[in-house]
């Protein structure tokens, strides 16, 4: 299964990246090479069976931060 996620990002890869670069368009070739390394390094421990915890916790976090400093 891992060997099947590894084609599917290279496959994403090579249908995405060479466009981006024949249009030069940089921006959206860091966009898309972040999202797929953040998509990669998401599925990976999922496939290996390896409980991944919930981002929730993080994003509740850093919202309760931000919404203390913006109301003093």
């Amino acid at each position: 299964m891992v060997y099947v996620l590894i084609i599917i990002f290279i496959l994403l890869a090579v249908l995405e990246i060479p466009g981006l670069i024949h249009k030069k368009l940089w921006g959206e070739l860091a966009a898309v090479l972040v999202f797929l390394t953040i998509g990669f390094t998401l599925s990976l421990p999922l496939v290996l069976g390896i409980k991944v915890p919930s981002p929730n916790n993080g994003i509740k976090y850093v919202i309760t931060t931000i919404a203390q400093k913006i109301g003093r």
